[in-house]
Order: structure tokens, then C-alpha cells, then sequence
């Protein structure tokens, strides 16, 4: 492995934990009772979550794009 992907499994690695720990205290009794710890719990959540779903579904809207054109070139 190269130390640029260990880099990206390390970061995709971090961002994980982030949304397992963020969903985690979203869905505790101590979530509940902290306002703006479910704000910045929620904040982590989407922005990590987002992070690593995005390049997932760019590829897959690119190969959607692409079946299209084809398509319509027929």
C-alpha cells in the first residue's frame, strides 16, 4: 500500500468513527438532555457522513450521465 491510500483509509477510517460516535450520542438519554450537543452532534454526522458518500454517488450519477448520453446518440 501506498502512503497516499493509508492516508485516505485512515481518514475514511476517522470519519466512520465520527458518524458511529455522533449517532451515538444522538441516540442516548445524555443526547436528550444537551441542545447543543445534539447541534454539534448533528453537524459531525452530516458533514462526515457526506464526506464519505460523496464520491461514491458521483461516480455513480457519472456512469447514470454516461448510459444516457449513450443513449441518445443511438
Amino acid at each position: 500500500m501506498t502512503g497516499e491510500t493509508m492516508s485516505e483509509l485512515a481518514c475514511g477510517l476517522g470519519l466512520g468513527a465520527s458518524c458511529v460516535v455522533s449517532l451515538g450520542w444522538l441516540l442516548t438519554h445524555d443526547g436528550c438532555a444537551h441542545p447543543i450537543g445534539n447541534l454539534l452532534a448533528m453537524i459531525v454526522l452530516v458533514g462526515a457522513g457526506t464526506i464519505l458518500l460523496l464520491p461514491a454517488a458521483l461516480r455513480l450519477m457519472a456512469g447514470v450521465v454516461a448510459d444516457s448520453d449513450e443513449g441518445e446518440r443511438r
